[in-house]
């Protein structure tokens, strides 16, 4: 957990994540509003034990034509790999399994809207409500990895 700060700035680097910020801040029984150009299910499992004590989360996120977007560098690496003297997928086969509890989670608790206007969605929002108590954090940071500040490297500013 990143040191408490004076001021609610996160930076996803020194200043801290909004990653963490959520898992302080997510408990059991409150609801989740997201607002959100990307959503990834990698960003879902880096959080998935708070998100499943969740009451209701609601996520609004920008167009799907987003998905050739995520990754136009292809800086995530390589999908496959050679080990032992053969060719091999790099994440092996936890893809299937992130990809399933994601989509469980989406089915049983999630309502899910979209923004039909192609490039309008920009500003990112995740607004917690546990009875009378509400936070939120706003800013540019997606729901993948790299928008929340818990990927390996390379976590947006």
């Amino acid at each position: 957990m990143p040191p408490a700060f004076s001021s609610g700035i996160r930076d996803n680097h020194s200043r801290g994540s909004v990653g963490d910020f959520l898992r302080q801040e997510l408990r059991t029984g409150a609801d989740l509003d997201i607002v959100t150009a990307y959503f990834t299910v990698f960003a879902h499992d880096k959080l998935k034990a708070q998100l499943n004590e969740l009451g209701r989360i609601r996520l609004l996120f920008g167009e799907a034509a987003f998905i050739k977007n995520l990754d136009p560098e292809h800086k995530d690496g390589a999908a496959y790999v050679l080990r032992d003297d053969a060719l091999a997928l790099a994440s092996g086969l936890s893809q299937r399994h992130i990809a399933q509890a994601c989509a469980a989670c989406i089915r049983d608790k999630v309502e899910v809207s979209s923004v039909t206007r192609t490039g309008f969605l920009h500003g990112k929002m995740s607004h917690i409500r546990r009875g009378e108590v509400s936070t939120a954090i706003v800013g540019s940071s997606n729901f993948t990895t790299r928008g929340l500040g818990l990927a390996t490297a390379n976590n947006n500013v």
